[in-house]
């Protein structure tokens, strides 16, 4: 198989177009002012207004930008929030294997406890299936394969798994994690930041539902990918690992769910019942 190139990858003319006007705005608006918004340890209003108005994020004219907002979100928006929680997770694993391995309870090290010892096997678990829903989903997109599914599935599982594992690392470290000097109590709010943008969980378990009850309308995934695309994937040898569904398919897999449902029998109310 050829080795994978990732600008080859987005199959997309208008993908790659947004992508350079991004970086180009970036290095030339974005990156001078990162010194100085860290200091302040506030945003640059300029900054913010700026970007509303510079226009690369692709609208070209009125009326589009629903279709951007909503293309945005699923395109760009859930795969970052993927990686931000995908490496706030990393950290707190870090923090916590780190903290457990230095620090002592009754003669030995707090991790060699039974109890300290589960808690980190269930964040590493957390941390390796959440990574792999994360790599899965931008790989998808990368070789523009319809994978709305995957990537609401990614941003779900990384939001939810990093504020569980927040959680666990608050108790191995107890009162030590509301310290200043230590980023476990930073990482666990930085972990709440990632919940509601983009949808929250609840948003997407809905949208997933949609997807399994083949309700959902045109994926924007699917609108992105074109036949380039396509080629470039089968070029690298990698096996389309989701195909959308025929309407024919979609209709007899809707036909299958609805003659489920009405073949279930309702049991007779027992006595008494109300």
């Amino acid at each position: 198989m050829d080795s994978y190139d990732v600008d080859n990858c987005f199959a997309a003319e208008r993908h790659n177009q947004i992508r350079d006007q991004a970086r180009a705005f970036a290095e030339a608006e974005i990156r001078p002012r990162i010194s100085a918004m860290e200091a302040s340890r506030s945003v640059d209003n300029d900054l913010s207004r700026l970007i509303a108005r510079h226009g690369w994020i692709g609208i070209t004219k009125k009326g589009d930008g629903l279709a951007v907002a909503y293309s945005s979100s699923i395109l760009y928006g859930r795969p970052n929030l993927t990686a931000v929680a995908l490496g706030i997770h990393h950290a707190l694993v870090d923090e916590t294997v780190a903290f457990a391995a230095q620090q002592h309870r009754y003669g030995s090290p707090l991790c060699e406890l039974p109890t300290i010892k589960q808690k980190l096997g269930q964040m590493q678990s957390r941390l390796m299936t959440a990574r792999l829903a994360a790599y899965h989903a931008v790989h998808m997109l990368d070789r523009a394969v319809p994978c709305d599914p995957e990537l609401i599935n990614a941003k779900l599982i990384n939001v939810e798994y990093a504020l569980d594992s927040a959680r666990n690392a608050m108790e191995v470290h107890a009162a030590c994690g509301l310290f200043a000097d230590r980023p476990i109590e930073r990482l666990l709010r930085d972990a709440h930041h990632i919940f509601a943008p983009a949808g929250t969980s609840d948003v997407q378990l809905l949208r997933l539902a949609e997807f399994a009850l083949v309700t959902s309308k045109t994926q924007w995934s699917q609108r992105l990918a074109s036949s380039a695309g396509s080629q470039a994937y089968r070029h690298h040898g990698c096996p389309v690992s989701y195909q959308p569904a025929s309407p024919d398919a979609a209709t007899q897999r809707q036909a299958r769910i609805s003659s489920t449902f009405s073949s279930i029998a309702v049991p007779p109310s027992l006595p008494g019942a109300m």
